[in-house]
């Protein structure tokens, strides 16, 4: 994590940003305002922090620790886990946005698809084919009218009495 302060030109306080910057995976980046300022004669860029003894600047780099931290610790976390890390998605995560969920179909198919890529290595081809007929009926019966799902149960329930 790199903090950048950037001078907004209508007020005289420097602004700063934390960038999430991810060179192992890409050389793209992330920022986001941490919503803190300081005197700009008091930043030390070359630090990425507020230069002095005041009990301010040790609370704002305090602050700026602690956010440096938590960004390293997801992403730790994210890595360690099967998610995508990129400093859009680790930036995503620091801030809270929620998490996109996916619909069951979703999950199948990304299943199905790191499937394929294990073929001749972890899976055989037939393995992925049975995944695919599961997915297609799955698909079939999602598309159905849940009318129609509950006329054929009730049809069956009568015939068993």
């Amino acid at each position: 994590m790199l903090i950048i302060c950037h001078e907004n030109k209508h007020e005289s306080a420097f602004l700063f940003k934390k960038a999430l910057h991810l060179q192992k995976r890409s050389s793209k980046r992330a920022e986001t305002s941490t919503g803190k300022s300081c005197d700009p004669n008091r930043w030390n860029a070359q630090a990425g922090r507020a230069a002095g003894t005041k009990e301010d600047t040790r609370l704002l780099n305090a602050y700026l620790d602690k956010l440096q931290s938590k960004a390293q610790e997801l992403h730790q976390v994210m890595s360690v886990g099967d998610e995508t890390v990129t400093a859009e998605t680790v930036k995503d995560r620091f801030i809270g946005k929620a998490l996109q969920s996916k619909t069951p179909v979703a999950v199948f198919e990304d299943h199905n698809a790191k499937m394929k890529s294990l073929i001749g290595k972890e899976f055989e081809k037939s393995t992925l084919q049975r995944y695919e007929t599961c997915l297609m009926h799955v698909k079939d019966f999602i598309g159905l009218p849940i009318s129609s799902v509950l006329a054929e149960k009730s049809k069956r329930y009568r015939n068993l009495k």
